[in-house]
């Protein structure tokens, strides 16, 4: 049985800006300094004397796990870890979402999302990896490769037909409206062609870094106001007019048979408590026939656990709710092999393992599946 972790990523930090690495309370310090690509390259013995220097701080040590991890200096590398996690499950494929962050205004990129997308068609060509990597091409409609609508259809269509990519992966969360009018053509191309579209649906420290007057008006046609945040000059607060499931009720509108994951489940304090974006989500799935959602992340709280398994027990959302697991992002809160062991063991105690495999199959297999990719 193939099992799907249908959430994971693999850019090194080349296709990262310099400032984007989130300050994280008292380990703020830590991260800037882990960020500054000219102390290590991500040189192990730096990234060694870090951890005798901030050890015993919590969460230094998860800190300096995931800058081990994106610091490596190949997609390769950081692929092959993530492997070597999932060993003891058999054969897992994995979900592998590419970002371009070009446009978050964080500083400078050293490489961009070509070089990223020619290192993953390269990873793929070796072993077996044309089997376990599942790639998913990052769109940014501002991107001024992007002429148009039209463009953007014709920049993805290569890698779908020629290099195995199966999925389109967006993060408005780097400041764009989802329901963008250049991203339509490429929205009725994929419903189309079945081709599934992963988008961020969660507020983190991955978000648009610069002055907030330049990004496009909450009040322009068919861009929905997050009403509390509107005003907010804080990018941080304000991504979240970005994120809200509320934008994808436009998309939907026109398009129902759209296949897209509003990956992280909204929030994993709003799903344990039963309400907010969660909820949202959970509407959109029980009105539109191809509305997905996954866990990724979110099972760092294992106070999500119940509420993910009451999902996975109700008709509708139990065919709808994928797993994934944000690697290697959530790995600053949690290991990997901890994360996923500890959701499936969880689910196995509850006597429910089935419905923790329904997750990871069968409706894996339906979302991922499109006219260019069969998952078997």
């Amino acid at each position: 049985m193939n099992l799907y972790n249908c959430h994971t990523h693999i850019f090194s930090t080349q296709y990262v800006p310099d400032n984007v690495v989130g300050q994280q309370d008292h380990l703020g310090g830590l991260t800037k300094f882990l960020s500054i690509r000219k102390i290590s390259r991500w040189n192990p013995a730096v990234l060694n004397i870090a951890g005798k220097l901030f050890g015993g701080w919590p969460g230094a040590n998860r800190v300096i796990t995931f800058a081990k991890i994106g610091l490596a200096a190949t997609q390769e590398k950081i692929f092959d870890q993530l492997v070597d996690y999932y060993t003891p499950w058999g054969d897992v494929r994995f979900v592998v979402l590419t970002m371009d962050m070009e446009m978050m205004q964080g500083g400078p990129v050293p490489s961009n999302l070509l070089t990223q997308l020619d290192e993953i068609i390269r990873l793929r060509s070796k072993g077996n990896n044309a089997d376990r990597i599942l790639p998913f091409i990052c769109i940014d409609p501002r991107n001024p490769r992007y002429l148009n609508g039209d463009s953007i259809v014709d920049f993805v269509k290569p890698y779908f037909e020629k290099y195995g990519f199966i999925g389109i992966k967006l993060y408005p969360a780097l400041g764009y409206f989802p329901q963008d009018a250049k991203m339509f053509p490429l929205y009725r191309w994929c419903a189309n062609n079945c081709v599934p579209i992963i988008t961020h649906c969660i507020t983190g420290v991955i978000h648009y870094r610069g002055d907030v007057s330049a990004l496009p008006p909450v009040n322009n046609p068919g861009n929905v106001p997050y009403v509390a945040d509107n005003n907010s000059s804080d990018p941080k607060i304000y991504q979240r007019n970005f994120t809200q499931p509320r934008n994808y009720s436009a998309i939907l509108s026109e398009i129902p048979n759209l296949k897209i994951c509003l990956a992280h489940y909204g929030d994993d304090k709003e799903l344990i408590a039963g309400k907010g974006w969660p909820q949202e989500i959970n509407a959109l799935i029980q009105k539109y026939p191809n509305v997905y959602t996954d866990m990724s992340y979110i099972i760092e709280n294992t106070g999500t656990f119940p509420a993910i398994q009451k999902s996975l027990s109700t008709p509708v959302l139990e065919d709808r709710v994928l797993f994934g697991t944000d690697y290697y992002v959530v790995s600053k809160a949690k290991l990997e092999n901890e994360l996923a062991n500890d959701f499936r063991s969880y689910m196995i105690q509850q006597n429910l393992h089935t419905l923790f495999l329904k997750s990871a199959t069968t409706n894996a297999q339906k979302f991922l599946s499109s006219k260019f990719y069969t998952a078997p």
